[in-house]
């Protein structure tokens, strides 16, 4: 080979590293990014069985209005959850490709 064939095979090599080095920047962001939602949801689902819990030792306490106070942030945490699940199953589908 030549001295020209070596640097545009150079050229072409560095390119490619450019490239990859991007690609996989972006892919580690997209893994990070999903890992923080999937604590986020474990954090949530761990909440609402809390929540859920307390509610119904205050109904056997005969405590029944806060329990219904409670039961309504369950409903705000699993529609929060929801959200979360659906973003992160999007967040896998584009990892997924």
């Amino acid at each position: 080979m030549n001295a020209g064939h070596d640097d545009r095979l150079g050229a072409v090599t560095q390119d490619l590293h450019t490239v990859l080095e991007r690609k996989l920047g972006d892919l580690l962001g997209q893994v990070q990014a999903a890992q923080s939602l999937a604590r986020q949801v474990q954090s949530a689902d761990d909440d609402i069985a809390r929540r859920t819990s307390l509610a119904q030792q205050l109904r056997d306490g005969g405590h029944g209005e806060h329990a219904d106070d409670l039961d309504r942030e369950v409903q705000a945490l699993s529609a929060l959850r929801a959200n979360q699940v659906d973003d992160l199953a999007k967040l896998v589908s584009d990892l997924h490709g």
